[in-house]
């Protein structure tokens, strides 16, 4: 990854060792698409990316997880509840009325207690029919 970024960006492979956060971080990217907002958000302990999310946000509606993945071996140590907690206060922040994670596979019981925790609730899914939503008023 760091050889693409290098290729892209024209840092040394040290440069983007030593800019990367030594603590947990989460770097958000985001443009418009199709009248709302791409956010792409990468988290990472110790300079190591350990979890990605993306997903769109409608400023002043509604914030949708579209994707979120924590890395076999972060798993189980707090970090997805961390992320979770930084996208609800993401959704708050641009006004948006609920937050949602799209498509979630109800095998994934580890996934569904943290929604249900969070205090998200399972509704049909709006796009993926054998999945389940989890929406969260805000």
């Amino acid at each position: 990854m760091l050889e693409i970024v290098k290729q892209v960006c024209g840092f040394s492979r040290r440069q983007i060792e030593e800019a990367l956060p030594k603590g947990f971080f989460v770097a958000y990217s985001s443009g418009p698409s199709l009248g709302c907002h791409y956010y792409d958000a990468r988290a990472f302990v110790d300079g190591i990316l350990i979890a990605e999310s993306h997903g769109h946000i409608l400023p002043e509606r509604e914030f949708r997880v579209t994707g979120l993945k924590v890395y076999a071996d972060y798993r189980g140590k707090g970090y997805g509840r961390k992320i979770c907690e930084r996208l609800i206060e993401e959704a708050k922040a641009a006004g948006c009325q609920f937050l949602l994670f799209e498509g979630v596979d109800l095998d994934n019981a580890v996934a569904v207690q943290l929604y249900r925790n969070l205090g998200c609730v399972s509704i049909k899914s709006k796009t993926y029919p054998s999945r389940k939503d989890f929406e969260q008023s805000l």
